[in-house]
């Protein structure tokens, strides 16, 4: 069996944190990004990097949108950057993105 892997690449400068998924973001993985999400610490807009995600399941994309509910609570913004083609198409499948934008629209 293959060892999964993630690693993040966390940035927070000038009130934006930007996290750099790098590997597999699943089942076996989504605690890594619990534990480093919560390092960011405070900040106004979070970025998500998915340039260098390999692979993410459904517990994977349920991260994501407990990162986006969070962003109402906590007040920030959330961005994606490096979306591959599959990964957009599984978002949107999913209507991450449709939740997304409700999400910050409610925030205005």
């Amino acid at each position: 069996m293959a060892t999964m892997s993630l690693a993040l690449d966390i940035n927070n400068k000038n009130g934006q944190c930007t996290i750099k998924i790098k590997g597999i973001l699943d089942i076996s993985t989504v605690e890594i990004f619990h534990e480093e999400f919560e390092k960011c610490g405070s900040f106004n807009r979070l970025v998500i990097d998915f340039s260098e995600m390999r692979f993410v399941d459904s517990t994977g994309i349920g991260t994501i949108m407990q990162v986006i509910y969070a962003s109402q609570e906590r007040g920030y913004t959330v961005k994606f950057n490096g979306l591959k083609e599959k990964a957009r198409e599984v978002f949107e499948t999913v209507g991450l993105f449709e939740i997304m934008k409700a999400m910050q629209d409610r925030g205005r």
